[in-house]
């Protein structure tokens, strides 16, 4: 690939599934001698430490998201990039607008994570996600969505046409080297076979209010369920575990850069999310050969297991059904080996370089 400015176009760097491809793709591109921008509507997260080697941070401003059209028309006049990617509705109609108004020859890529129509918080925003992504979708040089019942879902919410839409998987790089997995085994209190984990931030599309009900309900008193992420539900799940008598079995371990040593010293994944679009977290345990649990939630995990035939299947909500489930998934683990090469067709090098095709032309 030629060298070229590229930039990628986020709200922060909060430690989601989103903001971790960016940074794969932004460090890809570095990789292939490209000059990197990182934009940020607020320079701000988790991630901040892991931005890649190379990539230039630039904090835009300008307050909430809208706010930041003005210093992003005044970025594309100034720094001319060659291709501009953003991820997330509706930083992907603030990127296309503000193209049109900078009137530069800027190539711009959107993707979208998640089932937007589900994702949206009422009928007004519905509304407004169906105007915009009608109005502006149709001139970006590529759409991107992670799953096709998620590509379906934005096809018909924004009435563009299904073809526009590319599924293509998140691109997961796993490290070259197994995960130093000794602090986190010494964390667990447990030996093998009683282990389980879930990763995520602690918000109500997550559901780990339902998870800790079917922890509770399991058969295995030495079982421990161990939770990595932070958010604003923290305090009242903690006070939800003891209010069901687990909580000298739950580890809250709190956000983790780094989270590859936690998939390593665990014995099961297991994902209550009631949204995804194609969670990372999910392609992250599958990678590391964990046995996984998941909601059967719209859309990405269903497509992601094959109907369940690398991993299991529960219904959103039910706390019975995923609390035996979890019971069968320990008894009975899958073959590491298949659920790694899972991953692999999924999301190996092959989905990288696509990307990088789509924003690079």
């Amino acid at each position: 690939m030629q060298a070229r400015k590229v930039a990628l176009f986020l709200p922060d760097l909060a430690g989601g599934g989103a903001e971790r491809v960016a940074l794969s793709i932004a460090g890809a591109l570095a990789e292939r001698g490209c000059q990197v921008d990182l934009l940020l509507v607020r320079r701000r997260g988790e991630l901040l430490p892991a931005v890649p080697s190379g990539v230039r941070l630039v904090e835009l401003g300008g307050g909430r998201i809208l706010g930041s059209v003005a210093p992003l028309v005044r970025y594309l006049r100034q720094e001319r990039p060659f291709a501009l990617h953003a991820f997330m509705w509706p930083l992907t109609v603030v990127a296309l607008a503000a193209r049109g108004l900078a009137r530069v020859s800027t190539r711009v890529s959107v993707s979208d994570h998640t089932t937007l129509s589900q994702h949206a918080s009422g009928s007004r925003e519905r509304r407004l996600m169906r105007w915009t992504i009608r109005r502006f979708y149709p001139a970006a040089d590529a759409r991107v969505q992670v799953s096709e019942g998620a590509a379906d879902d934005l096809a018909a919410l924004g009435g563009i046409p299904r073809r526009s839409v590319e599924v293509l998987p998140n691109p997961l790089i796993a490290p070259a080297s197994p995960a130093d997995k000794a602090d986190v085994d010494a964390m667990w209190g447990v030996s093998r076979g009683e282990r389980v984990l879930t990763v995520g931030s602690l918000k109500e599309t997550k559901d780990h209010a339902t998870l800790l009900r079917a922890f509770a309900r399991l058969s295995r008193p030495r079982a421990r369920l161990m939770i990595v992420g932070d958010g604003e539900l923290g305090p009242s799940l903690r006070a939800l575990g003891d209010e069901l008598g687990i909580t000298e079995q739950v580890i809250w371990a709190g956000f983790q850069l780094d989270p590859w040593p936690f998939y390593a010293s665990a014995d099961l994944f297991v994902l209550a999310s009631r949204l995804e679009g194609q969670p990372m977290v999910l392609l992250e345990a599958m990678a590391s050969g964990r046995t996984v649990v998941s909601t059967d939630c719209p859309h990405g995990p269903r497509e992601m297991l094959n109907r369940g035939e690398f991993g299991r299947l529960v219904p959103v909500g039910d706390e019975a059904a995923l609390a035996r489930t979890i019971d069968e998934a320990l008894a009975s683990p899958a073959d590491p080996k298949i659920i790694q090469q899972r991953a692999a067709e999924l999301s190996g090098s092959e989905s990288m370089e696509r990307h990088l095709q789509l924003m690079l032309g």
